[in-house]
């Protein structure tokens, strides 16, 4: 698995190789062995509830026992077979009502099949089928090998429980390989079984120390703070790792694993308690003609109009500059300016449900997010966006939703887009829409709240390159 991380990592200049390999093996020798323990465990109680009892009835077991790991494995499955189907397209489809029942059934099927080819492995070795059982655990290994290489190049990096369940089974799947090379090597030398429980002593006596001391996981952590830019196998285990440590250090405050690290860093550097910022009690620093001006363009309307302008990936020392925004500068002059603000991860993800939802535990989406704040005050909530960018948000983030959306075409029909890919310029689009919205809504009596969803800078290396350098 490290291996495999390694084909598809990147930035390998910017941080020890070595430190690097030894810090994942460290970590994976931890979490494997605890994914032995829980695996024996399993099979124990398979043993004892299903194994066991049918020992007079080998038929009967032969069906029964699959069916117990499969049965795990739906189980397993289902929050995210609700999740997958879970976005907003999706969910004005049949496939809202049907879909979970599919996945998880394929998913316990799979299982059921990967147990009984096990079995078969074993009752093959048992009667010294060797040609029957050593190229089912070359399937095995082929198998396994494939699940990581689609889980790795072939299937986007947006879902991560999709991705957890692939990454499991390929473990699982070269867990097995493993498992059915030794147990037959052991059978026919017996340095090979002695050797095998030299080393699960020696990764048992490992995982105690990583469990116990804390030093061993400021150490592993410290040496794969790299990872989270591109997480790839090693980060995903190293965020399950920490949200395990997180949790059981305080089990009955758990908040989430977002706000475990903001308390991490909290211990690491003197962050003193947050407190409302003294410039929400000062005064204005608008001038009487300006304060004049913006009363007229509201008119007698019942409530604010709300107008949230939002540019995605503008860095803040750009968006300072008069050189470069000299109208976005001009405006924050004469405007009230938080300076001191900072983004809560450096993702869309991360970054919109905390702009939003005003908290820093963004997998949750709190009753004062801004959205619903909007709805339960009548507000007609409008959004401009770029037609991928709903696309993608409307899968994973299906909370920012609107009364109404307008979408602005930034890639031909016939095209694929998914995150990245959309090659048509929306900037300009948007801002005539939204003129053209605010025109029509200039005596209306209900309030709007009106989201421009800017994505330019955010595709710019997708956008026509003379466009980019006309406007840069």
């Amino acid at each position: 698995m490290v291996a495999a991380d390694a084909c598809v990592r990147t930035g390998w200049a910017y941080f020890s190789a070595a430190r690097h390999v030894a810090a994942s093996i460290a970590l994976y020798a931890a979490v494997g062995a605890l994914l032995g323990v829980l695996t024996s465990l399993l099979i124990g109680l398979e043993w004892n509830v299903v194994g066991r009892p049918l020992r007079s009835w080998p038929r009967l077991a032969l069906w029964l026992r699959p069916a117990f790991y499969g049965a795990v494995g739906a189980a397993g499955s289902v929050s995210t077979a609700l999740f997958t189907f879970s976005g907003e397209h999706v969910a004005q489809t049949r496939m809202k009502t049907f879909g979970p029942f599919v996945f998880v059934a394929a998913a316990g099927f799979a299982s059921a099949c990967g147990a009984a080819l096990v079995f078969c492995a074993l009752s093959w070795l048992q009667r010294g089928k060797n040609r029957r059982f050593w190229p089912l655990v070359a399937l095995f290994a082929l198998s396994g090998a494939g699940v990581v290489w689609v889980d790795l190049t072939q299937y986007v990096a947006l879902y991560p429980r999709i991705h957890t369940i692939l990454e499991l089974s390929a473990a699982l799947i070269i867990g097995a390989t493993f498992a059915l090379e030794l147990h037959a090597l052991s059978k026919r030398y017996a340095r090979v079984e002695r050797a095998v429980r030299s080393v699960a002593a020696v990764r048992a006596a490992w995982l105690a120390l990583v469990l116990f001391v804390p030093s061993v996981r400021v150490w592993i952590d410290g040496s794969l703070r790299h990872v989270w830019l591109d997480e790839v196998y090693v980060g995903r285990v190293l965020r399950r790792f920490q949200v395990c440590e997180a949790f059981f250090k305080d089990p009955l405050h758990w908040r989430g694993l977002y706000l475990s690290r903001i308390d991490r860093l909290r211990e690491r550097f003197p962050i003193g308690e947050p407190k409302t910022a003294d410039e929400w009690q000062a005064a204005l620093r608008e001038s009487p003609d300006f304060r004049a001006q913006i009363e007229a363009t509201r008119g007698p309307r019942r409530g604010y109009n709300v107008i949230v302008y939002y540019v995605d990936t503008l860095r803040e020392d750009v968006a300072r500059d008069p050189s470069v925004m000299p109208n976005l500068a001009r405006f924050a002059s004469a405007s009230l300016d938080f300076s001191a603000a900072y983004a809560a991860g450096s993702d869309t993800l991360r970054s919109l449900p905390a702009l939003t939802g005003g908290n820093y535990d963004v997998s949750t989406t709190p009753p004062n997010d801004i959205v619903r704040v909007a709805a339960r005050a009548n507000y007609e909530r409008v959004l401009m966006i770029a037609k991928s960018a709903h696309e993608f948000l409307g899968k994973l983030r299906p909370e920012f939703h609107f009364d109404r959306t307008v979408e602005v075409e930034d890639y031909p029909a016939e095209m694929q887009v998914w995150g990245y890919g959309a090659q048509q310029s929306t900037a300009r689009p948007l801002v005539d829409r939204t003129v053209e919205f605010l025109s029509e809504r200039r005596h209306a009596n209900k309030p709007f709240f009106l989201w421009l969803f800017n994505f330019d800078q955010h595709n710019w290396r997708e956008l026509d390159s003379q466009y980019v350098e006309a406007t840069a």
